[in-house]
């Protein structure tokens, strides 16, 4: 059986792989690539449309096949819109972790800095914020025109940061939802806690 799992903290669509008859260790198929793996499987399990992306990665897709994860054909390779990413005047993105920011509850956020970033100086900030009723904005995912927006923005000397509340559909956040808080004031925690 072929399974597409949550793994770590962010949704990043992992594939793996257990055998029915045991023993019940899963088998990573996925290859070790930081970023976002998506998967639309043939019904017989034996092939896959593959696309994968990471924060300031424009997406790849390609035909594999499995178990081996094997590429068969690139399908879309966004070179253009690679190497013209690729030559961006831009730092890589921070992404971290705000440890019991809500009622005990950790919070993910990220920052994109200026190029020439100066931690002495102050700098204005543009918190982008979406997280109710679906969706998270801290995933390690090709981010579109959005992510561009966010690139020219720091160009211009902005830091553009953003955090998931405690609803979001990471794992923690469906438990949350399930027990019925509130979300919101843990973006605040993000910005405030994160130096």
């Amino acid at each position: 059986m072929i399974v597409e799992k949550e793994h770590r903290h962010r949704r990043e669509g992992n594939l793996y792989r257990v055998r029915i008859a045991g023993p019940w260790e899963a088998e990573r198929l996925t290859p070790e690539e930081p970023g976002t793996h998506a998967y639309d499987m043939a019904p017989t399990g034996a092939w896959a449309f593959h696309t994968f992306s990471s924060f300031g990665t424009p997406p790849v897709i390609d035909l594999v096949s499995l178990p081996g994860h094997e590429s068969v054909r690139t399908l879309v390779d966004n070179a253009e819109m690679r190497a013209g990413v690729e030559a961006l005047d831009r730092r890589a993105v921070e992404v971290f972790r705000v440890p019991g920011a809500e009622e005990g509850l950790p919070l993910d956020g990220w920052v994109m800095k200026p190029p020439g970033f100066d931690d002495s100086r102050e700098y204005p900030v543009l918190f982008y914020v979406y997280g109710e009723p679906w969706g998270q904005t801290v995933t390690d995912s090709w981010g579109g025109d959005r992510y561009l927006w966010h690139v020219h923005l720091t160009q211009q000397g902005y830091l553009v940061a953003s955090g998931d509340p405690r609803g979001t559909p990471a794992p923690r956040g469906s438990l949350t939802r399930r027990r019925g808080l509130a979300r919101g004031r843990g973006r605040t925690r993000v910005l405030t806690r994160r130096r």
